[in-house]
């Protein structure tokens, strides 16, 4: 008995090793990723409050617009990846978000406080 455990023993370490790395790899994944997503939402959300601040003559077509193209400097800037439905969501949202608090007084602390 002694003798099948010694030599089961160097197989179930590697089984375990293997389980475990593969774990910190889907960890670490799963981190990057929603590290992303935070990312993309902060700088979503910080060109909708330069947008609202230096566009105030602009249209809301013109506001998209421009909020669009300083995000996705932002985003190629920092070589991150991003697609044009994923950005007008975030975009949206911030937009959303900015407004809601605006109406109730609070848009200096608007978006981004969370």
């Amino acid at each position: 008995m002694e003798n099948l455990i010694e030599q089961l023993t160097p197989s179930l370490l590697e089984i375990a090793g293997i389980l475990l790395l593969t774990f910190a790899g889907w960890l670490g994944l799963q981190a990057k990723l929603w590290l992303g997503t935070k990312t993309k939402r902060m700088i979503a959300e910080s060109t909708v409050k330069y947008v609202e601040q230096i566009g105030k003559s602009l249209g809301s077509e013109e506001k998209l617009a421009l909020a669009k193209t300083r995000a996705l400097e932002i985003l190629e800037n920092n070589h991150i990846k991003i697609t044009d439905v994923e950005l007008d969501v975030l975009i949206e949202s911030a937009v959303n978000e900015f407004f809601a608090h605006y109406n109730q007084g609070e848009a200096t602390e608007a978006v981004g406080s969370e």
